[in-house]
């Protein structure tokens, strides 16, 4: 999978794809861009919890219990990573990540994220938060397949987290008729989760 994207994204932009691996136990994803730490992008932190490195307080993240240890390639998405032609890029959500050694049974995980304070502000309409990851995973998605990078009738999975928000949000964030709409339509197995479970090569749960 990793060489489909270097060999299918425009050379100009590949840059801005960062791939990185991991195989601890315990794998969380941070998107930085919102702590004012000097830290502008998504990471990827094993086996520790992430921490601020000037306040040193623990910082919130997808969570990925690897518990096979299998070894898992991300590829992180930094600005502009998915460009449509020069000065015009497609949306994208943070990542995407599959197992290392992949194959056409292999699982696909596309992930978004937004850092809201709490449920009130992430679900306060004037952010729209939800339906803008549930666009930027459609969108990035869709590049994909456009690009060849998947099958057209390949079903990949996708998280959308509020990372700082502990109280159950799944059934607000998306409704059962978008679960429909988004597995019939656009092959995607979406779950709005901030922890996932890798149980092998070939498949995850979406923890709701």
């Amino acid at each position: 999978m990793q060489r489909e994207i270097e060999a299918k994204i425009p050379k100009y932009t590949i840059n801005n794809h960062e791939f990185t691996n991991a195989s601890a136990n315990y794998i969380y994803v941070v998107d930085w861009t919102n702590f004012k730490c000097g830290e502008f992008k998504v990471k990827i932190h094993e086996s520790n919890k992430p921490e601020h490195p000037i306040s040193g307080e623990e910082v919130n993240s997808v969570i990925i219990n690897n518990k096979s240890e299998i070894k898992i390639t991300f590829d992180l998405f930094g600005d502009n990573a998915l460009p449509i032609k020069k000065g015009l890029s497609s949306r994208q959500c943070e990542c995407v990540c599959f197992p290392s050694d992949y194959n056409d049974a292999s699982w696909i995980l596309f992930i978004e994220t937004k850092y809201a304070e709490d449920i009130i502000s992430a679900f306060d309409e004037k952010y729209k938060y939800p339906y803008n990851m549930k666009e930027q995973i459609k969108a990035t998605v869709q590049y994909f397949r456009d690009k060849s990078i998947l099958e057209k009738d390949r079903i990949v999975n996708a998280v959308i987290s509020f990372p700082n928000v502990n109280e159950p949000y799944h059934e607000i964030a998306i409704l059962q008729d978008e679960l429909d709409e988004f597995y019939d339509n656009c092959g995607i197995i979406i779950r709005a989760t901030n922890t996932v479970e890798v149980v092998d090569e070939t498949d995850i749960n979406l923890i709701s």
